[in-house]
């Protein structure tokens, strides 16, 4: 037989870890509301490292703001 399915290896935890992530996202989308000017966020990846084409694409969005950019 042949691996079982992701599904049937989900434990009790997983179940609360999964609301615990969410929370965190729920948490940091609040904070970004409560930012009264325009903005921007630019959400990358940990799998693709600096010298990575992916990683310039997701960075270079996000650069002007570094020096205080304002539209």
């Amino acid at each position: 037989m042949g691996k079982k399915p992701l599904i049937d290896q989900l434990h009790h935890e997983d179940s609360w870890r999964l609301f615990r992530i969410l929370a965190e996202f729920v948490e940091g989308f609040e904070t970004l509301a409560e930012i009264d000017v325009p903005l921007v966020s630019v959400f990358g990846s940990a799998r693709f490292g600096e010298g990575h084409p992916a990683y310039a694409l997701g960075y270079r969005p996000g650069y002007p703001g570094r020096g205080g950019w304002r539209p």
